[in-house]
């Protein structure tokens, strides 16, 4: 299984390097990454689970890779919000803090 993970991290950031360099063709690139990424998700998912929200979304947890970031815009401490923001609590950055409360309105 880590072979497997490590060669999809591999291609999946390969993949990524190509298309961000311009190189042709493109779609062979992007297709790379989007195959490596759905085997790592597909491990994750299998023997990963505390990765992604139970959700009906199954979105990804940063958190349990211990990465903090938002619930509600998944900014994190190294890629914070475009206008900025600060975290008011653990999981829920300054300009999220309505979100909670329109939530539970």
């Amino acid at each position: 299984m880590q072979q497997q993970i490590g060669i999809a991290a591999i291609t999946m950031t390969l993949g990524r390097l190509g298309q961000t360099a311009g190189l042709i063709p493109d779609h062979g690139y992007a297709a790379a990454e989007i195959e490596a990424m759905q085997v790592i998700q597909q491990h994750l998912e299998q023997h990963a689970p505390e990765a992604f929200s139970n959700g009906e979304a199954r979105l990804p947890r940063l958190s349990a890779l211990g990465i903090r970031a938002c619930r509600h815009c998944g900014c994190t401490d190294a890629i914070g919000c475009p206008e900025g923001c600060t975290w008011i609590a653990e999981e829920v950055c300054s300009s999220c803090a309505g979100a909670d409360k329109d939530a539970r309105t």
